[in-house]
């Protein structure tokens, strides 16, 4: 537990100072007006230099809070999506597809490895649920909760590994 409690510091750290560089980087953007600009010369009359302001490109990003697809969640996806786990994502996967990044809170383990620890509620979420997140269009997603360890180390390394196998960047772990 000792070492959770490390991470979870770790974690905060590292989502702390992510939120901050993001934060910042738009903001110098804002403030210096680091938007280049078009210099158009007509070489017929040289007297002539038009100056034009380039846009700068939209960046668009969707937040989400906590993705739990274990439990009842779990339970409604092999019963009414006969076990599709796209399924919790129909509605919203072209919203979520259109953003540059998505990020989310992945609220628990994605794997089929470790042991559950004996928390009151331990959530260990399929395999199968890569396809429904890569279906909605999840780029990032934060590992730093309360359910991190509810399946123990194995779990934990195996949920980067599968997150990253994906191409989603897993943070927070």
């Amino acid at each position: 537990m000792r070492i959770f409690k490390l991470a979870s510091s770790v974690v905060f750290l590292v989502i702390f100072s992510l939120g901050a560089g993001i934060g910042l980087r738009f903001l110098s953007d804002l403030f210096y007006n680091r938007v280049p600009y078009d210099l158009t010369v007509n070489v017929s009359q040289p007297t002539n230099i038009e100056l034009t302001k380039k846009e700068p490109p939209a960046i668009s990003l969707i937040f989400v809070g906590d993705i739990m697809l274990d439990r009842g969640v779990r339970a409604k996806i092999e019963k009414v999506g006969n076990n599709d786990f796209r399924f919790p994502f129909l509605k919203i996967a072209n919203i979520l597809n259109e953003a540059d990044i998505v990020a989310g809170n992945l609220e628990g383990s994605l794997s089929d490895k470790g042991k559950e620890v004996g928390n009151l509620y331990s959530f260990r979420m399929p395999l199968q649920s890569l396809g429904g997140l890569t279906f909605a269009g999840f780029d990032v997603l934060f590992l730093a909760n309360n359910h991190l360890g509810d399946w123990g180390e194995k779990a934990l390394e195996d949920t980067v590994l599968n997150l990253r196998n994906v191409g989603i960047l897993p943070v927070g772990a």
